[in-house]
């Protein structure tokens, strides 16, 4: 099998979907993207940048910069606060990510994300966001 990115993505949302206390935290789910319509307490992760380096007609590395936060819609940053901490706990985990046809290399925090927003539709609601930008560094197996 050839070695596929968005294997990195699903090894990244099971990790953060199989965590019991994230889940407690942001009971509307894990989701890559978009989370579903009506969702009010998740976790958000999108692809920020790729590169990779080829070698030998193949690719030597990858590196995907994700960004994984919580979003919550509540005057309090305190949910949020806790998600962030525990993403950063998991991600940081040596060998927690089992990308298939991957071998991790390194998992580094890069940038943290926190800001509040109104609610389009309410003005009286507030969305509170908080996590960090990841740096994933993977060696393609396959």
């Amino acid at each position: 099998m050839i070695a596929d990115t968005f294997d990195i993505d699903a090894a990244i949302i099971t990790l953060l979907q199989s965590d019991a206390q994230l889940t407690a935290l942001m009971p509307d789910g894990v989701w890559f993207g978009d989370a579903r319509s009506g969702a009010t307490r998740f976790v958000m992760v999108s692809q920020i940048d790729h590169e990779d380096e080829a070698e030998f007609q193949d690719v030597a590395w990858e590196l995907v910069i994700y960004q994984v936060k919580a979003v919550h819609q509540s005057t309090s940053p305190v949910d949020v606060k806790a998600a962030a901490k525990r993403f950063q706990a998991l991600l940081l985990t040596p060998h927690a990510i089992a990308p298939l046809n991957y071998a991790l290399m390194t998992v580094r925090r890069r940038t943290r994300v926190r800001y509040t927003e109104r609610d389009p539709a309410n003005a009286d609601l507030r969305w509170q966001h908080g996590g960090a930008q990841y740096e994933v560094w993977v060696q393609p197996t396959a």
